[in-house]
């Protein structure tokens, strides 16, 4: 029963989107989600209490789609700094094909997303990929390059976004890992040229104070629970144990796997999972960094309900 709410959820949410995207957040009423999920509006409201709490979990549910496959590329021992900037910016062209709604819905009406939740949750979520970007950066030029790679991010993040409009609302059709890669070799351009005269960079925290969040983005450091897992996944194929010993354990780590690709991973099931897992020894140590990587995910993730009407 559990499996089947979760699912009613999402497809309550992914509807929404393309309502939101095709006739505006504001225009859009509860009835009409319900309508368009085939549901009575009552059962919509068992699984969103609001419009705005769905407008949440909307931005919820990309940006953890964003964020759980970004860290995935991030954690990847075989490829270059360079090569990983790469395949991060296929990710996010790559979910931007597959969501286009989410983009369009963004760019209709930005203005009208006027909740302080969502909105603190949107600079922080912008921030970490910022911070990201940076990381990288400075992985790729090496920190001598520090005092530039926050305004290189940003110049980043500003082709990715033009790019992505220029795909989305002009139907332009591009090859994902042919710009991914020009992209990157634009940066490399503009990194070569500020080598090479060293200029003094414009952006400091004292004329732009956001710079201060980027810096202490930790949850974009801390290692992902889906990387956590993979380890743990690794871990036991290299182990000597009985046949059915086995066998539960990867379908635990299989188990985990799932329910963090949800929306909102139910706490109870992640927990039970890891201490179905707790009788290996060898593997106590991946257990214990995944449970606190895991209580710090859970906390960056949780959406509070809104209250509110429907509007």
């Amino acid at each position: 029963m559990e499996e089947i709410l979760s699912e009613k959820k999402k497809h309550i949410l992914l509807s929404a989107m393309k309502l939101f995207a095709t006739k505006g957040y504001v225009q859009t009423t509860m009835q009409e989600v319900a309508q368009f999920c085939k549901m009575s509006k009552g059962s919509v409201y068992q699984h969103y209490t609001s419009k705005e709490e769905l407008l949440f979990s909307i931005f919820k549910y990309y940006f953890k789609l964003i964020n759980d496959q970004l860290q995935l590329v991030m954690r990847e021992q075989s490829l270059s700094p360079r090569e990983r900037l790469v395949k991060q910016i296929e990710v996010i062209f790559t979910l931007s094909q597959q969501y286009p709604e989410f983009l369009t819905m963004q760019m209709r009406e930005n203005a009208s997303f006027s909740n302080k939740d969502i909105e603190q949750f949107i600079e922080k979520a912008n921030a970490a990929h910022l911070q990201m970007f940076t990381d990288n950066i400075n992985s790729i030029y090496g920190e001598s390059f520090a005092p530039y790679s926050l305004e290189m991010a940003l110049l980043l993040s500003s082709m990715i976004s033009t790019y992505n409009s220029i795909m989305l609302l002009e139907k332009v059709s591009l090859s994902i890992e042919m710009l991914s890669d020009y992209i990157v070799r634009m940066v490399d351009y503009a990194a070569e040229g500020l080598i090479q005269e060293r200029p003094e960079p414009l952006l400091s925290q004292e004329v732009w104070p956001r710079m201060e969040l980027i810096a202490s983005s930790e949850h974009s450091k801390s290692i992902h629970p889906l990387v956590l897992v993979k380890q743990v996944r690794e871990q036991l194929t290299r182990l000597t144990l009985p046949a059915k010993s086995m066998q539960d354990a990867l379908d635990s780590v299989a188990i985990l796997e799932k329910e963090l690709m949800e929306v909102q991973p139910r706490r109870v099931i992640l927990l039970g999972m890891i201490a179905n897992l707790r009788g290996i020894e060898e593997i106590g140590e991946e257990l214990n960094g995944m449970a606190k990587a895991l209580a710090q995910s859970l906390e960056h993730m949780s959406i509070t309900p809104i209250s509110g009407g429907e509007a």
